[in-house]
Order: structure tokens, then C-alpha cells, then sequence
């Protein structure tokens, strides 16, 4: 098992890699299709809390998947329970009673830079249903390493909405939570969310 433990980071890895690169087999299977790089954003991509992909930095894998797509995950909100939306080691928490009805959410994750804002961090944070209204106030907790941040003082960021009416990015409340190393945002609605200054 412990054997298993060490191969499995090697053989995603290289899983990833073979798909990437196109058509290729694994005993006899095919298995080009949806990660090659030119549909690759179509595919529904789920990215778990402390993958291999996401925490490379030395490999021009590591470059390829995570310069489009950190993770793109999708749950069930339920009025009674509410729901959890995890992506690396950022989750969006949508509280019991903030729905009206069953909703099937979907989180997207990208390196990206935001085109409008001062001094951006490069990472757009995509929800859909677009426009969905929250009845409570939802919690978006960003990880400082999941946002991009570095080695830039977290207290200069703010997180921002798009608005599309007026084309323009409104900012939104915003904590840091330095003890968890992380922000904390309070959203009311789906849109398209990113940090700056």
C-alpha cells in the first residue's frame, strides 16, 4: 500500500502528460480525447484538496494545466443543507436557507488576469448559475497560495465583482484571515470574481 502511496503522484503525472500530448495508449487503450490542450477548458475538470498537479512547480506540465485551469468543480445546494463547493485549499460555503430551490453549482478556478482592476492577482473565480441569488450571506475563503498572492502583503487586496451592466469591477467585503492564511469574502450572488487593490 505504502508502494502505492509513493507511485500514484508519479503516475497522475504522467497520466496528464500522455493526454496532453495527444493520442496515446496504455495497454491498449486509448486515452486522448478530452484533456488535450485544445478542448482541454471544455472538459469538466475537478481538481482535490492537495493534488499533485496543482502543487508541482517544477515540471512543464505543472506550467500547462495550471497557466488554464486550477480545478473546476460542481455540487448540489440544497435550501435545508446548503452546500460546499471545494477547489485546492479554497472552498465557497453556501449556507442552510440561502437557496429556494435545489441548485446545481459550479465553481471554475483559472489563471487569469483581470483586465479592469489595480494591481491584480492573476486568477479569475468563475460561478455559474450566473446571476444566482443568495437569500444569506455565502462564504468564499481563498487560500493566499490559491489566490496567487506570494509574497505581497495580503491587507492590499480586496476581492472584486464584475459587473456586467456597468462594465466595471465593485468591490466586495473582504477579511484577511491571517491565523487560517486566507480571505474570507461575503458574496450574495454568482458572477465573476477576482482580487485587487
Amino acid at each position: 500500500m505504502d508502494t502505492m502511496k509513493r507511485m500514484f503522484p508519479q503516475l497522475t503525472v504522467w497520466l496528464l502528460a500522455a493526454m496532453l500530448l495527444g493520442s496515446c495508449q496504455i495497454d491498449g487503450v486509448d486515452i486522448s480525447g478530452p484533456g488535450t490542450p485544445d478542448n482541454m477548458s471544455e472538459a469538466p475538470v475537478i481538481v482535490p484538496d492537495n493534488s499533485i498537479v496543482a502543487q508541482r512547480s517544477d515540471g512543464v506540465l505543472a506550467d500547462v494545466v495550471l497557466n488554464r485551469l486550477l480545478g473546476r468543480v460542481t455540487r448540489l445546494v440544497t435550501p435545508l443543507l446548503g452546500g460546499t463547493l471545494p477547489i485546492l485549499n479554497s472552498s465557497l460555503v453556501v449556507p442552510p436557507f440561502a437557496v429556494l430551490t435545489p441548485l446545481l453549482a459550479t465553481w471554475e478556478l483559472r489563471v487569469e488576469t483581470p483586465v479592469g482592476l489595480s494591481d491584480p492577482l492573476s486568477r479569475i473565480y468563475e460561478f455559474w448559475p450566473d446571476g444566482t441569488i443568495f437569500l444569506r450571506s455565502t462564504s468564499l475563503n481563498v487560500s493566499f497560495v490559491d489566490a496567487g498572492l506570494g509574497s505581497r502583503n495580503p491587507y492590499d487586496y480586496r476581492c472584486y465583482y464584475f459587473n456586467e451592466q456597468t462594465g466595471s469591477w465593485e468591490v466586495q467585503p473582504t477579511i484577511v484571515d491571517m491565523q487560517n492564511q486566507r480571505f474570507v469574502v461575503t458574496i450574495d450572488h454568482f458572477s465573476r470574481y477576482a482580487f485587487g487593490r
